[in-house]
């Protein structure tokens, strides 16, 4: 733990411009007049990192008053950055085949009419989650989006090498999608992971709920059970009945007043936030894919990723979920099987994107 203290503090100085000199349990600083001034401390500091020696330094601990400050300083820095993965791969017969060859469009026609090596920014999101109950969870989300084709992977940033990372942008590249695109992807993506990560916690919870529901109706029902017996067994009429009816009546609701309470307490809020992105330009097998739908035509780019070595899939415009099987509506919309299903009425398949929902040619909902 010592260690791993020491070297975010020297990382996070040396990163600000400041100058450290490993020392045994500590370090030697020397502070820019700036970051100095924004620590609120010494431009030349001693710094110890061994809670036990006292050895005339400053020590800095967890809960010390300049971590805070230091931990401050990180948390307004690196919201945002960009790198470059060097190193464009080299067309392949067999890998120009394979992408012509991929897609499967059950009402159109795609031929792919060129490839070549080109640079694709992917957006990498991560995503804070906060789950409230009567226990509390929270966790880490990180997402990856392809700009160009909305496309989303859970597992490309394991595969990059951060040592292969260069700050700044290529030239030219494959273009992006509009941010708010990439960004709503991204956030559909987390959400759904979320819920994943949340089922273990929600089934938990629901388990409380239950058991804390039995015990209260066994106690409330066994009382009401119990004030009817008597009214069985002492044939009882006028007041007494009357009294012991509506004592029942308030058990009942006092039952469910303690239901709903239970609810509430078990009730599971998230809360999500975003809290940094990265976008990285990885080098990709880049092709124009031609879609043909009766005398209608439209141009979508499809990759091949050396890192994850496959052919990356499409989102569905309609519901963000990737694909590689699609429909083409009438207005050249590209949607998923799931998306332009039949409707169960009239048999009709509708593009979400062209008619909503209340519109529907017979009044029913379209798939959803």
């Amino acid at each position: 733990m010592e260690d791993l203290l020491k070297g975010f503090v020297i990382q996070l100085l040396e990163a600000q411009g400041a100058l450290c000199e490993e020392v045994e349990g500590g370090c030697d600083v020397l502070l820019p007049p700036e970051l100095a001034r924004r620590l609120g401390c010494p431009e030349s500091l001693q710094l110890s990192f061994d809670p036990l020696k006292e050895n005339g330094r400053q020590r800095i601990l967890y809960g010390s008053e300049l971590l805070d400050r230091l931990l401050e300083l990180a948390g307004n820095l690196g919201l945002s950055a960009t790198y470059t993965v060097s190193g464009l791969p080299a067309k392949s017969e067999r890998l120009v085949r394979e992408m012509g060859q991929k897609f499967s469009l059950p009402n159109a026609k795609g031929t792919l009419l060129d490839s070549s090596s080109a640079y694709c920014p992917y957006l990498i999101l991560n995503f804070k989650y906060v789950a409230l109950s009567d226990e509390r969870k929270e966790g880490m989300i990180r997402v990856t989006v392809n700009e160009s084709s909305l496309a989303s992977f859970d597992e490309l940033e394991e595969v990059l090498d951060p040592e292969a990372h260069q700050p700044g942008r290529p030239f030219g590249g494959s273009p992006p999608r509009p941010l708010e695109e990439v960004y709503r992807k991204g956030c559909r993506v987390a959400q759904a992971r979320i819920a994943r990560e949340l089922k273990e916690f929600e089934e938990s919870m629901n388990r409380r709920l239950q058991r804390d529901v039995q015990r209260l109706e066994d106690y409330y029902l066994d009382l009401a059970r119990e004030m009817e017996g008597r009214i069985r067994k002492r044939g009882l009429q006028g007041p007494e009945k009357a009294d012991l009816v509506d004592k029942i009546r308030a058990t009942e609701a006092e039952l469910e007043r303690k239901v709903e309470d239970l609810w509430n307490k078990y009730s599971i809020r998230v809360r999500v936030q975003w809290v940094n992105s990265c976008r990285i330009f990885l080098p990709v097998l880049q092709g124009r894919y031609e879609i043909l739908r009766r005398k209608e035509r439209r141009e979508e780019r499809v990759f091949w990723n050396p890192w994850l070595r496959q052919i990356e899939p499409l989102a569905c415009e309609g519901c963000l979920e990737n694909g590689y099987t699609f429909y083409l509506c009438d207005r050249l919309h590209r949607v998923c099987p799931q998306c332009f299903a039949p409707c169960r009425d009239c048999g009709k398949r509708l593009c979400p994107l062209c008619l909503p929902r209340e519109r529907h040619v017979c009044a029913s909902q379209l798939p959803s």
